[in-house]
């Protein structure tokens, strides 16, 4: 749980804005960077999830966190 609080902290301090317009511009920014042959999983991410209207970066917290304390509640293991 610490890892997921730090890291959505540290991601929200460093990217360069949170309005849609700087996600959209940042995320096409990144996917010009990223071979679609090395990273498929990354680009689909990008293009389906963060650039779909609907997305609102300040929901994925409670979102994750919904995700990790199911996951806590129901004795899941991580895969090692």
């Amino acid at each position: 749980m610490d890892a997921f609080v730090f890291g959505f902290v540290l991601q929200e301090r460093t990217l360069p804005g949170a309005a849609p317009e700087q996600i959209e511009t940042m995320t096409q920014a990144m996917l010009e960077h990223l071979p679609a042959a090395e990273y498929p999983n990354m680009r689909d991410f990008g293009v389906d999830y963060v650039l779909a209207e609907d997305f609102d970066f300040g929901k994925q917290f409670d979102w994750g966190l919904d995700l990790l304390l199911d996951g806590i509640a129901k004795g899941v293991e991580p895969p090692e």
